[in-house]
């Protein structure tokens, strides 16, 4: 690979390696996070494994290597790394690659209740690479803002984040195609409703319309939005619109994304389309908050 090395190439790199003095919490040892952003043809220099990695594409396209198997990433894969890999990323000459990254080592004694997710990560990682269905990235990213920014009860922060991760990895890999769907048990007065509004709240990212709600859940388009409105008083695209924006907004404060690449993530036709339905729901544009936000901040 004849690329730049790994002293030039970035556009930043928010690191906090913490080799020296590794964060301990109840269930692992966290060794690194951070988040980078690459120029074109950038490579990470190559590297063996001595703990867990797991790689969150935001933005761009590359491939990541493990033990010299090409995997082609994207934005919006996941891919871990185990200890004992021979690991590094390449970033495309055309689409540069961003992505978010902690490392960790289980602690020695793990709780009962944590075991089915160790055992998980200590079989063999036939398929390392994911997509992010159950938005892996938006907890990782707010581990690392935390790392960066945080203030008062930060560590326990971080600790939840950190156990957020690990059980929503394990899901991706234990229950792979399947979208998250809320059991039927306790179904009662409201409860489609509350069913839908469960489903939506899991798998926003994964949500293109109200027709893939109607598809993935099983009921007709108009027995659906008819029963939504009579018990919200709201359209079910309006409630789909505003978790949106909800997440658009968390987004906005958190990734370190574009406007153009929130809109594609959130699957708006246009950021035109996102930027008019941002206003309409927030009161001003997602370019309007995004500075408004900064000047706070300054």
């Amino acid at each position: 690979m004849d690329k730049k090395s790994m002293e030039y190439g970035k556009q930043f790199h928010c690191s906090f390696d913490i080799f020296e003095n590794p964060k301990k919490f109840d269930i692992l040892t966290m060794y690194q996070c951070g988040e980078m952003s690459c120029e074109p043809g950038y490579t990470v220099l190559g590297h063996k494994q001595f703990c867990y990695e797991l790689s969150c594409f935001i933005g761009g396209e590359g491939y990541n290597y493990r033990d010299g198997k090409k995997y082609p990433v994207k934005e919006g894969d996941i891919f871990i790394n185990v200890p004992g890999d021979f690991h590094t990323i390449v970033s495309s000459d055309t689409a540069p690659l961003r992505f978010l990254y902690m490392g960790w080592k289980f602690s020695a004694e793990v709780a009962e209740h944590f075991l089915p997710i160790l055992e998980f990560f200590e079989k063999p990682m036939e398929k390392p690479l994911m997509q992010d269905r159950l938005g892996i990235s938006f907890y990782l990213s707010k581990l690392v803002n935390e790392f960066y920014n945080g203030t008062d009860f930060s560590e326990e922060m971080v600790n939840a984040y950190v156990f957020q991760i690990l059980c929503l990895l394990y899901r991706t890999w234990q229950l792979p195609g399947r979208p998250v769907e809320p059991s039927r048990k306790g179904i009662s007065v409201g409860g489609t409703v509350y069913r839908v509004i469960q489903y939506v709240d899991n798998n926003i990212y994964d949500i293109d319309n109200v027709g893939t709600i109607c598809r993935d859940l099983c009921y007709s388009s108009s027995y659906l939005s008819r029963v939504f409105h009579a018990r919200t008083g709201m359209t079910l695209q309006h409630y789909l619109n505003e978790k949106k924006i909800e997440n658009a907004v968390e987004l906005i404060k958190s990734s370190g994304l574009s406007m153009t690449e929130i809109a594609e993530k959130l699957h708006f036709d246009s950021v035109q389309s996102f930027s008019r339905i941002f206003k309409r729901i927030a009161g001003v544009s997602p370019s309007q908050y995004a500075r408004d936000l900064e000047e706070r901040q300054d």
